[in-house]
């Protein structure tokens, strides 16, 4: 697996409360450092308020979402 890869699973484990402490720290400070995993993050956020209805509309979310990655 790539410090990539790494990054990606731990971050999907940090949004979904699955993380544990050690990788919880470890992913926040790639977060930190890491310009494209920080838009990363902050997409998967997008996302997921949209999803519950929080945020930017739907349309809007799968514009933002298709245009990236």
């Amino acid at each position: 697996m790539t410090s990539e890869e790494r990054d990606r699973e731990g971050l999907s484990a940090l949004m979904d409360g699955e993380a544990q402490e050690l990788e919880l720290r470890r992913t926040l400070e790639a977060v930190a450092g890491d310009t494209s995993l920080r838009e990363r993050w902050q997409r998967q956020h997008r996302v997921r308020d949209a999803l519950h209805g929080q945020r930017a509309g739907q349309a809007e979310i799968v514009d933002q979402v298709a245009t990236r990655d």
